[in-house]
């Protein structure tokens, strides 16, 4: 029985691809876990300088007008909710607009609220 060099190079062939696509999965999932990091550390410069005023220096907050943010609530609220309520703020609430602040620095915020536990 022939065997042609394309079938017997088959299974190299697809074990090399294999062997490729797991090798970038991890280099993605490093980079991915190196930016996450980055943008907690941001946020946490950025959560000392506008936030720990009234949220407190751990973000425990001390009653009502000063939440935790801790607490389960914020592990329910997506993202762009959070992002949404941290750019518009809640006057009733005593919570300022952060407008002012880039997207980019919001999102950081987020990032560094979402590590917190």
């Amino acid at each position: 029985m022939k065997i042609s060099l394309a079938s017997a190079l088959r299974p190299v062939l697809f074990a090399a691809l294999r062997f490729t696509f797991l090798v970038m999965l991890l280099v993605s999932s490093s980079a991915l876990a190196a930016q996450n990091a980055a943008n907690i550390a941001a946020g946490k410069r950025l959560y000392h300088e506008h936030c720990e005023q009234c949220h407190r220096p751990e973000a425990r907050g001390d009653g009502a007008k000063r939440p935790a943010l801790r607490d389960d609530t914020i592990g329910v609220i997506s993202d762009a909710d959070l992002e949404k309520f941290i750019r518009n703020g809640d006057r009733r609430k005593g919570m300022p607009s952060w407008s002012g602040l880039p997207l980019e620095q919001r999102q950081q915020l987020i990032a560094y609220l979402r590590s917190l536990k």
